[in-house]
């Protein structure tokens, strides 16, 4: 047997040497729990080969994309830089890595909602506080709304005297950013929690809420985590 590592936490399970842990095969049956992890998904999801033993890059057959630990550090790293960012009053300076900020937070609640799927359990929002859900809610609506473009909903505004702007979210309805069809999921809870409000200060609290997803929220939050480059 190859190489064998968790599909929902990437921790090696069988190095390829020896003989295999008894259960292993089992672990894919949509019943074993994983003992790291306590994921229970199906084979093609669970079981993710190694390229070899000398390689952290998993070949997943049914869930590509890295682990929600290490896209919820992506986002923090890219938040670190907004953050960063937000005193220019250069657009590009700022929309840079907020594109990255909020892509990386997509791919983090999209992975949460395939474990849940595989897990056969209801939307992983549906166990945070009904503001939380709203903001989680609010933030796919922009994306479904904007498909990525984010810098498309975002414009800055200028205090009297101000040697910076404040960066704001837009309208959703406003010109070719209104929803139609099965968009307008989440469009009451964007004007509701997003719409008109700092970006800066919901990506704060959208950071909150996907720390609490993790398994080591302190290690991510002092930067102990090493990620890689965003997804594409």
């Amino acid at each position: 047997m190859d190489l064998v590592a968790c599909g929902a936490c990437d921790e090696v399970l069988f190095d390829g040497s020896g003989e295999a842990p008894a259960g292993l095969t089992a672990l894919g049956d949509g019943r074993t729990p994983c003992p790291v992890c306590g994921s229970r998904v199906r084979k093609g999801t669970f079981l993710a080969e190694v390229v070899s033993r000398h390689t952290v890059e998993a070949r997943v057959t049914a869930r590509p994309g890295l682990g929600v630990d290490r896209l919820v550090a992506g986002f923090v790293a890219a938040h670190e830089r907004l953050v960063l960012a937000a005193s220019s009053n250069r657009p590009g300076d700022f929309v840079h890595p907020l594109y990255e900020c909020l892509n990386y937070a997509v791919f983090a609640d999209d992975q949460l909602r395939h474990e849940a799927t595989a897990r056969r359990e209801a939307d992983w929002v549906e166990a945070l506080s009904s503001e939380d859900q709203a903001l989680v809610r609010a933030t796919r609506c922009a994306r479904n709304v904007v498909h990525h473009a984010w810098e498309s909903l975002i414009e800055a505004t200028w205090k009297d005297g101000a040697s910076n702007p404040v960066w704001r979210w837009k309208a959703i309805g406003r010109a070719s950013l209104t929803p139609r069809g099965r968009l307008r999921r989440g469009a009451r809870e964007y004007a509701a929690v997003l719409e008109a409000e700092d970006v800066m200060g919901s990506l704060g609290s959208l950071q909150r809420v996907l720390l609490a997803q993790v398994s080591h929220p302190a290690a991510i939050d002092a930067g102990g985590t090493s990620v890689g480059r965003p997804p594409s």
